[in-house]
């Protein structure tokens, strides 16, 4: 039977010697780790080292309820009304264990084999306690101190005293859950706001996840019908949300005159035309079509509210007005407006009399200019789809359009090594979904397709297609977006808007000459795209101008002008309703954005007179706000994670030393006479290119992977494409990048080989064959998980591309038929 784990405590021993009380109970040590600490602090306070504390078997260890304070139970609820310990209980150290003295008396023990004697013992919630047994437990445990004296000032001692000081210092940095742990009750009847909207942050990103940590791990999280009464007294009707205004002018008053400086965007998505009954307001709501959402955003400052949204409401002159002036009376100056080219907003731009030469209107309460954006990336995904459909003509008549693009394709067509290797068929094969994608637009404007085009051209690959001209277009249109997209000061390389201020300007008169010059094919005037970038570019110039004078401030984080906000907007709720595409529905719509504001933006809603420090954002759900975030930090794996994991992964397998037969030695001394190229011109250069990789991230380990420079060595692909910063690798690691070329033809063919340690098989054979070079096995390792890794992704392609053009093909059919 477990005895006490208090030392010299004897309750739970079988021994008859000893006084029973039967209203002794026995606790097992909880399961919780932080609560197991405590105990284990409490009960070896005295005497006891760390080879005793380690030596607890928590499976079996007990603690009496002697050493329990009297409010550390509750009585149960059933007929015998049994007490039950709390579940965050601790029991109090050796002074003071005995919450308060209730009454002295005599002990009569039973006169049996000796005479009567009076003992003095101590009324405990648990039962009588002799007061001469404590003291000799007490003098057993130290024997640093003498009996007398624990004897005299043990009474002294008998009060309840407060817990560690560490558990205290625990106690006041933790958060309030936390603290629940150790001070709170079992049943918490009244949360804090801050506990109400990290909840609702947690629930909005999975409600399963929100039911898994409160009902199978017991996580103190309120209930989901608490979030839902405090979510209900926050007002979310359609139309201009008042409430959400109000509580950011209690915010504006603790913000500067900069960071309420505002950028109003807007846009509509499509929802479910079913037809909703609002239970709460006994409201029908829908059909609708689609639904219109602003928000505003912090030029300087990073912030960003939803304020309005209306169902199958198009943006007009006099709705936007009246949010600006709404946004003023809150003390939120509006400089700026962004919107998409949409029929609607075209509209609404020829409303407020928007043209090349006027981009901007008056503010009609500051009568300031307040200037209009369109979407960038929304103007960059025209101008592909144009280029691509129709063509561009330039101002000296020359035509550039899809066929250089497909030249391009053809020169990296059957091989592994390419020019330009992100580019792909997807790229110009855009289809439905695929044209709402930024990515694919960007990286048809990229600077690597540019280059590529331009060696191209210079290697008398790409003769027929204006490549001259193609490859400067995409390099302008690269520069531009650049440019327009930056998102920090000084974001990979690219200055924000105005710490250049020259040179910028003149990027945007070389983009404002270019799109006036040129038409798209069989159009003999500018398209409203063409329009879009020209009123873009110079409101971009005068709103600087009005900054600086205004406010002081020197540069413009551009991507704050564009509508990338919105977008995850409206992501966000279509995941969080378990929706896909335009499948929402407008009640789902409602009440989702509701959450959204509650979870994300509690800080306004709840805590009015809290400054706390913003996110970047780009990012919806700041960690910080979440309890759970440290769980989902976990559980989230990097690619650069696995990537390591990876390579330690190869590093281990490729330790061990390895018999190598004659037979493999006379292979290769067949290898060493082969004096076949594996490469084409076009392979070869691309293979240095990622050789210059590999011997990049072992530079500082080993330098001689560099080869020195040669002004008289002809220019390659790696020196054409470099801004300064890509390495020429040495002539060992390229011999070692050949032989891979060979051992990885031979071993994988055109696919790739199903056996297993494919990694380890290739470095031994390539290890072999590169003796005479003496390059590092690291080197190696990472040279073939390099080369897989680009034989895997070219696969990928290949089976994503056949699906595509499947899917084409039966378009097609369907549409003939």
């Amino acid at each position: 039977m477990p005895v006490c784990e208090f030392f010299g405590c004897d309750n739970g021993s079988k021994r008859k010697s000893l006084v029973k009380n039967p209203k002794i109970m026995l606790h097992r040590f909880p399961k919780d780790p932080i609560l197991r600490d405590c105990w284990v602090k409490q009960i070896h306070q005295y005497g006891q080292t760390d080879e005793d504390r380690k030596s607890i078997n928590f499976n079996s260890a007990v603690v009496c309820s002697l050493h329990f304070a009297n409010d550390s139970y509750v009585i149960s609820s059933g007929i015998k009304g049994r007490k039950i310990l709390k579940p965050n209980a601790i029991p109090l150290n050796i002074h003071s264990m005995i919450d308060g003295i209730v009454c002295l008396e005599e002990f009569i023990t039973p006169q049996k084999n000796r005479s009567s004697c009076n003992e003095p013992v101590i009324i405990t919630s648990a039962g009588k306690f002799s007061v001469e047994k404590l003291c000799e437990s007490v003098v057993a445990s130290a024997d640093h101190k003498s009996k007398e004296k624990y004897r005299i000032n043990l009474f002294d001692d008998l009060e309840v005293q407060p817990l560690d000081q560490s558990l205290e210092n625990k106690t006041e940095n933790s958060s309030s859950y936390q603290n629940f742990f150790f001070i709170q009750k079992k049943k918490v009847y009244q949360w804090t706001p801050e506990d109400i909207s990290s909840a609702i942050t947690l629930r909005s990103i999975s409600p399963k996840c929100y039911r898994y940590l409160r009902e199978k791990k017991n996580f103190p999280l309120p209930g989901l019908s608490t979030l839902r009464t405090w979510a209900a007294k926050f007002p979310i009707d359609d139309g201009i949300l008042t409430s959400v205004l109000s509580l950011m002018k209690s915010k504006g008053d603790l913000m500067s005159t900069a960071d309420k400086l505002t950028v109003i965007c807007f846009d509509e998505t499509y929802i479910s035309s079913r037809i909703c009954l609002d239970k709460k307001n006994e409201r029908v709501i829908g059909p609708h079509k689609c639904v219109q959402t602003v928000i505003a955003r912090g030029l300087v400052s990073n912030w960003k509210q939803p304020i309005m949204y209306g169902y199958d409401t198009p943006m007009t002159q006099e709705l936007l007005h009246q949010i600006i002036e709404q946004l003023h009376n809150v003390g939120f100056n509006v400089i700026a407006m962004v919107s998409d080219m949409g029929s609607s907003n075209i509209g609404l731009w020829k409303a407020l009399n928007i043209t090349i030469e006027n981009t901007s209107f008056k503010h009609k309460i500051t009568n300031q200019n307040i200037y209009v954006f369109a979407d960038v990336p929304h103007l960059l995904k025209l101008a592909r789809n144009h280029l691509i459909d129709k063509g561009f003509v330039l101002s000296n008549g020359k035509y550039i359009g899809k066929g250089v693009f497909e030249e391009l394709l053809n020169l990296n067509s059957g091989q592994d090594f390419k020019l330009a290797h992100k580019f792909t068929n997807k790229h110009l094969l855009v289809e439905g979904t695929g044209r709402m994608k930024v990515k694919l637009a960007a990286q048809l404007f990229s600077y690597t397709v540019s280059k590529a085009i331009e060696y191209g051209g210079e290697k008398k690959l790409l003769e027929d297609y204006n490549w001259k001209e193609a490859s400067d277009i995409i390099l302008l249109f690269n520069d531009w977006f650049d440019l327009l997209n930056t998102q920090h000061k000084f974001d990979k390389g690219v200055k924000s808007y105005g710490l250049d201020e020259t040179n910028q300007n003149d990027l945007l008169e070389k983009m404002n000459s270019f799109i006036k010059s040129m038409r798209v094919h069989q159009k003999k005037s500018l398209l409203p795209f063409q329009k879009g970038i020209l009123v873009t570019n110079i409101s971009l110039k005068n709103l600087l101008i009005d900054i600086k004078n205004m406010n002081g401030l020197t540069y413009i984080i551009t991507r704050k002008l564009n509508q990338d906000i919105l977008e995850n907007l409206f992501s966000f709720l279509k995941g969080m309703a378990g929706c896909a595409s335009n499948n929402i529905t407008a009640l789902d719509f409602k009440y989702c954005l509701r959450w959204y504001i509650l979870g994300k933006h509690s800080h306004l809603v709840f805590s009015e007179n809290t400054n706390t420090e913003d996110g970047h954002e780009e990012k919806l759900l700041n960690d910080s706000e979440c309890i759970t975030s440290e769980l989902f930090n976990n559980l989230e794996l990097s690619k650069e994670i696995c990537n390591g994991q990876l390579e330690m992964e190869s590093h281990n397998t490729c330790l061990k030393e390895t018999d190598i037969p004659e037979l493999d030695f006379d292979l290769l001394k067949q290898f060493e006479l082969d004096t076949e190229e594996p490469f084409n011109s076009i392979e070869k250069e691309c293979a240095e290119f990622v050789a210059g990789y590999v011997a990049n991230r072992f530079f500082n380990k080993y330098p001689n992977l560099i080869a020195h420079s040669d002004k008289d060595k002809p220019i390659c692909w790696t020196d054409y494409i470099s801004r300064g910063q890509l390495k020429i690798p040495s002539d060992n690691l390229m011999r070692a990048v050949k032989q891979l070329e060979i051992h990885f033809r031979s071993l994988h063919g055109d696919n790739l080989s199903k056996a297993p340690n494919i990694f380890k098989t290739l470095t031994d054979k390539l290890q072999i064959s590169t003796q005479d070079l003496k390059l590092p096995l690291d080197v190696l390792q990472c040279l073939v998980r390099t080369r897989t890794y680009i034989r895997l992704n070219n696969l990928n392609n290949q089976i994503m591309s056949q699906k595509f053009k499947k899917l084409e093909t039966f378009k097609k059919q369907k549409f003939t038929k």
